[in-house]
């Protein structure tokens, strides 16, 4: 058998080869997730959880801080809207009360001024929302 060049080429080998050193003709969007959240003080909601949880002498207030957490966003009128987020906070992670993301057009919907305004109210601070990255 005689080997010529379409021969060749048209060997397995040489297919796969040729494929797996083709460049790609598109290049893949890097796109990252972003929340509109404020960011918690851990010391305090975990110091708000003891306060109002805890029994005295009791050791661990880890299922307690979830619960005050929770109750903060029902109590704002959030619970529905809002989620509890992971966000990247100077090269560290944080947990935010996440109120809009940028993962989808539904997603970017705000809840009314008058949420906002109680949840900064129960959270002490007279801050707009910033946008975080996400934290995986």
């Amino acid at each position: 058998m005689e080997f010529s060049p379409s021969t060749v080429a048209s060997t397995p080998q040489n297919h796969i080869a040729s494929t797996a050193q083709r460049k790609p003709t598109r290049t893949k969007r890097v796109w990252k997730q972003h929340y509109l959240s404020y960011v918690l003080d851990r010391a305090w909601y975990t110091k708000q959880a003891q306060e109002r949880f805890c029994s005295p002498g009791e050791k661990s207030c880890m299922h307690h801080r979830t619960r005050f957490l929770f109750e903060l966003l029902a109590d704002a009128g959030l619970r529905d809207h809002a989620m509890l987020r992971n966000v990247k906070l100077n090269s560290r992670s944080a947990l935010c009360i996440a109120l809009a993301s940028n993962s989808s057009e539904g997603a970017m919907e705000l809840p009314s001024q008058e949420k906002i305004n109680k949840l900064k109210m129960l959270l002490g601070t007279d801050e707009p929302p910033k946008w975080y990255e996400y934290d995986s």
